[in-house]
This record gives structure tokens, sequence and C-alpha cells, in this order.
């Protein structure tokens, strides 16, 4: 009988099962299955691996006679397979289109007989594909067992070198880790089964972009252009060393895009160069998250109806509305169990990109219609789809991965080869949070749900449109597909000390009893965006203010600018008096010489007091002017 499991990184086990009786095929509850697996990562990144298998005959009338081993990858090397004795156990390997069979025949006198008697032996190869190593960044992905309730016992040991350190990231969190002499030990004793296990060595990874954005303006007529640019999100950071030519202005989308604006002449054309530096963290960076413009009150639900309209809604490739949408959502209503059945239905194909049709988007519908003939984009729009019917916000992210092995982790956009994955809204943690299906398939199993990897740079959002903005690396002129992304590890580390200008308005100086105002604009001159930023406003002289003393700027994105408007009050009615205006921002400051006029309490403004004294006031003079013309002989009684 066949067995089927995941037991470490692009593996999967397949177990044969004979018998010395005629009997053929018996059940897998015929077996007591054990397995230790010893993943050992070099500095270069090799793996070596060594599975130690032990069967449990459960009937003494059972034994072994074939193990299957069926890895996922073509690149193994150094394949070995001994018994408890360290004898050598003959084996063919036999290479696939994108895998290795490993098939292990027992020897007749090696054959274990007799109830509760264990067949030991080992499988050990080296392979380049289970660790990654990528900057100072060492990631080890083992999938999840495919049938996990098959095993007794299930152990796995991670050793790496000692110059990664302790792991900044582990799933399962139930783990022990230890140093040994050059190395560093993480172990798992029966966790992962399900979900699979993933150690993360590094806190963040940073790459250099350098992107081209084609534009250009086929009207007579000059016009605006609008380009996403990779933005700030909860896992990453983005820093601008170059924007060339510079945008008119860069403002931030409901989705949290960066959307610049360039204006070109009637029938102009230009290539827009950008350069930046990528960080990619492993936890979630919340100092650099603005608060929701959807975020009502603490009491209320976080998602207004706007925003549920919004991230609920059914488009052209997330029909939520259809008959089977609709079913899977009643049927799969949390993020997880919608992660999973995505992954186990559809099958990502490698041949999509050799058809005539390889860029056009199936959609959730299609994509569930004809299941082997997925891509990226349908592993994403078909999650996307089913979470909104079950009223879970989701959104799609296009951006590019780093892969080492595009057969296990491909890219599916043809343009500059990108990426697609989806987001949902995790309403606990009050985060959008990044999952990856299609690796999930690819890989044959490794947890892209539980947390996403340094790999995954976001160079756009589509969330109030299932399909803009685009991203970088699809902005390109008919005829011309030159390639316009490129993403390298970074040789430096980027310094996010945000520089700005503080400029102020020619001052004005208002009529009698009303508050002067200043108009200070700060501007970010830094390539990255700002949070929280404080403006902290002082007086020196006979002024003051009657705004409040301080002022908080959610996001200031590069290059752009933000107007206070202050107002104050002086001493005397009639003559202005001057003062020293100081604004502070962190370390930086400028200071202004202003005039003000003493201003009526802001009490006596409010419009319906001025209203109700504008009435007296006509009254009063219309009294003044009748009593005026009585007394002339205009009016008589």
């Amino acid at each position: 009988m066949r067995l089927r499991y995941f037991c470490s990184a692009l593996i999967s086990l397949a177990l044969l099962l004979g018998f010395g009786r005629p009997m053929k095929v018996m059940a897998l509850t015929e077996f007591n299955k054990k397995l230790e697996a010893t993943y050992t990562i070099t500095e270069s990144g090799t793996t070596q691996v060594l599975y130690d298998l032990r069967l449990q005959n459960n009937m003494s009338t059972v034994y072994a006679t074939e193990y299957v081993l069926e890895i996922n990858s073509t690149e193994i090397q150094n394949v070995m397979v001994s018994n408890a004795d360290k004898k050598s156990v003959p084996f063919t390997s036999t290479p696939g289109v994108n895998t290795t069979t490993i098939r292990v025949q027992f020897p007749e006198e090696q054959r274990v007989v007799g109830r509760e008697k264990e067949q030991v032996f080992q499988i050990s190869y080296t392979s380049q594909d289970i660790a990654s190593q990528y900057g100072q960044v060492l990631e080890v992905s083992i999938p999840k067992l495919a049938n996990p309730e098959d095993f007794a016992a299930y152990k796995v040991t991670v050793i790496v070198p000692q110059k990664f350190g302790k792991p900044s990231l582990v799933e399962p969190a139930q783990y022990r880790f230890e140093e040994a002499p050059g190395s560093g030990i993480v172990q798992f004793n029966n966790v992962g089964q399900q979900q699979g296990i993933s150690v993360l060595f590094g806190e963040s990874q940073t790459y250099e972009l350098n992107l081209q954005y084609h534009l250009s303006n086929s009207s007579q007529n000059v016009g605006v252009v609008q380009v996403a640019l990779p933005p700030d999100t909860a896992w990453q950071r983005i820093q601008y060393s170059t924007i060339t030519p510079k945008p008119e202005k860069i403002t931030r989308d409901t989705d949290g895009n960066w959307i610049a604006e360039f204006r070109l002449a009637g029938e102009d054309k230009t290539a827009v160069q950008v350069q930046a530096l990528a960080t990619i963290y492993a936890q979630p960076q919340h100092e650099f998250i603005v608060q929701s413009p959807f975020r009502e009150s603490a009491r209320q639900s976080w998602w207004s109806h706007q925003s549920t309209q919004t991230y609920l809604a059914s488009t052209e490739f997330w029909p939520v509305e259809t008959p089977l949408i609709q079913e899977l959502s009643d049927a799969y209503q949390s993020p997880r169990a919608i992660y999973d059945y995505v992954t186990d239905t559809l099958t990502y194909n490698y041949q999509r990109f050799e058809q005539p049709d390889a860029q056009s988007r199936l959609g959730a519908a299609q994509a569930l219609e004809d299941t082997g003939n997925a891509v990226c984009q349908e592993f994403t729009d078909v999650f996307v789809a089913i979470a909104r019917g079950a009223g879970l916000p989701a959104r799609r992210v296009t951006g590019y991965a780093i892969t080492q092995n595009s057969r296990l982790r491909p890219l599916s956009l043809v343009a500059d080869v990108l990426h697609t994955w989806p987001e949902y809204y995790d309403a606990q943690r009050e985060l959008w949070t990044p999952a990856d299906p299609t690796w999930a398939d690819t890989t044959g199993g490794v947890d892209y749900f539980s947390k996403l990897d340094l790999r995954h740079i976001v160079f756009a959002i589509q969330g109030m449109s299932d399909s803009r903005p685009l991203p970088a690396g699809m902005y390109k002129l008919a005829g011309e597909e030159q390639k316009d992304v490129d993403v390298q590890l970074a040789q430096s580390t980027p310094d996010y000390t945000t520089h700005y200008s503080i400029t102020k308005k020619q001052s004005y100086l208002p009529k009698f009893g009303f508050p002067s105002k200043e108009v200070v604009t700060i501007t970010n001159e830094s390539g990255g965006a700002a949070y929280n930023v404080e403006v902290a406003f002082g007086l020196e002289g006979p002024v003051d203010l009657i705004s409040q003393p301080t002022h908080t700027i959610p996001v200031l994105l590069p290059f752009q600018s933000e107007e206070i408007t202050i107002e104050l009050t002086g001493q005397h009615w009639w003559q202005a008096d001057q003062a020293k205006l100081e604004v502070l921002i962190d370390e930086q400051s400028e200071s202004y010489t202003i005039s003000a006029r003493r201003a009526i309490d802001s009490r006596w403004r409010q419009p319906w007091v001025l209203g109700v004294g504008f009435a007296l006031l006509s009254a009063g003079a219309g009294g003044v002017l009748v009593f005026i013309l009585h007394r002339l002989g205009f009016v008589r009684r």
C-alpha cells in the first residue's frame, strides 16, 4: 500500500509495503511508523539530510520488502541507504521532470519478521534546496506530513553554523534551541506534522531596487500620468535614493499605495528611473503603520460600512456572488481553512507560459473550473474571492519574490517575472497579513501561511480594485519588452533618518478682532516616509498661540509637503505686536518673526454668536435710522 507524506523541504515520501505471505496489500495500521529527520546546514547553504526511519510490525505475518522515497527536486547528490548495522542497502535513484525517486529494496536476509520487530534504516543525501541563504539571512523550510496521523513519533533536528546565531522566527513555537561548539541546534518533538516547520535566522533583509516606468501621453494636451511606487507596509520599508524625473507629488491611496504623478507634454513620452533600498522584516513594524481611516471607535466594529463593502466586494476576478464561491465561503470560514483548500485544490501549471495566452488572468471562477491550469494569479484570486465571500477582508499584492529555484518557487507574471500573493485582514492583530498558497503548492507543503519569508517585496496593493494600480515592471510601451525590474542583495544598510525643510508663507495681518494666521510648510526631503511626525511651536514675545502648541502628521511620504495653519493673538487691539515663532521637528528648528493683533476670544467668534451679534447690531442700526428719519419728518405716526 502507498503512503505519501512530506518530511523535509522539497521532499515527499511514499512507502510501498510488501509481505512475506502471498498477500500483496495490507492496511497502514499493520505498521507503527517513527521518523527522526536531521538537517545539517553548512555555511554555504548546502544541507546534509538524514532520515532515521523505523517500521514496527504490528503483525507477525507482515513485513516491509520495499520503500520508495520521492523527492520534489532534482538537485540532490551523495545518496546513501544503510540498515541498523550500517550495512549498505540496495537502491535505485531515478530523476523525473521535477522529482527524484529513490527506491529501496530490502534484501531477504535484511528483512525483519515478527510482531513488534522493527525495520530500522537510514536514507541520506545532500541538497541545495532545503535551506536558502541570501545575504545575512538563512531560511529553513520543512513541509507538513501528508498523513500525520500515521506516525507514532516525529522528531526534527536542524543544525546550523554558529554564525547565524539564534533564530528570529520559528513556526511552530514549540521548539528547543541550544548552542553547541560551532553550531546552533533547533529541535522539534511531535510538532509540525500538520503545518510544517519553518526556521528563520535574521531579523531583516535589504535589497537594491532598480526600476523603470515607461510613460507616454498620446493626447495633444499636457497630461498627468500616475504610477505606483513600492510602498511601506507593516512588513517592508522603502528608502528612495533616486526618482528621475522628480514627480510632481506623491500621495497615498486607501490601499496604502504610493502614487507618484508626472506631468507630460502632449504626445510626449519618458522613462522614469527609480533606485531604492527595500528592507523586509520578519516581524511587523507597527511604528510604520498609519491608523486606518476606516477605524471608527474602540467600541465599534473595525470595519465601517464603507470599508466592508470595499474589501468584501464582488469584482470581475473575485466573483463573490457566484453559487460556487458562496458554497465554498460557507464551507471555509477561516483564513487558514481557505489557504489549505486553495493549496489542496489548485495545481500549478508549469507549461502555462508556453501557451499563446500565457499572460491572461483566469479569475477565481474559471480557475475553479480548471484547477490544473493555475499560476500565482489564480491561487491569489481564489483565496481572495472565498475570503471575501466568508466575510473576511482580503486583497491582492503584486511584487517581486527572490527565488533560487524557479520550479519550486515560481514567478508567474511574465512581464519582468513578477509574483502575486493574497493578504487577509487579521482583526485580532489589526494587521494586513500575507500568505503565499502558490509556493505552498509548488514546494510540496512548505508553510507560507504562518509566516512569509524575507523574499517577498511589495510593488503594488490591489484591494479597492482587483487589477489597479499596476506594479513596477508593467509600465511598458507598445512593442518594447525590455527588462525594467532588477533586484539585488544590498551591500549597504539604509539610513532611515528623516530630514525636513521648514518654510513659512508670507504673513497676513487680519482686520480688527480676528486672529492672525501663519501657514508653515513641512517637507520631507528624505527618500523614506516619516510617521507620526510631531511639530512643536514656540513663541518668544508678546504674542500667544491660540492653536495647540503641537501638531502630529500621521505620515509624510518621501518628498511630500504638509501645510499647518496656526492662529495667534497679540496684546493690543490696534497695534501689531511682534514675536519670534520657533518651529521644532526632532532636532531641526527654524525661527521666524511674526506679527499679531489681539483677537476676540474664540467663544465670541462662534458663528451663532456672530450671527446673533449681527442681528442685534442690524436691529439697533435700524432703530436709530427710524428715529432719525422720524425727527427729520420723513416718518409720521
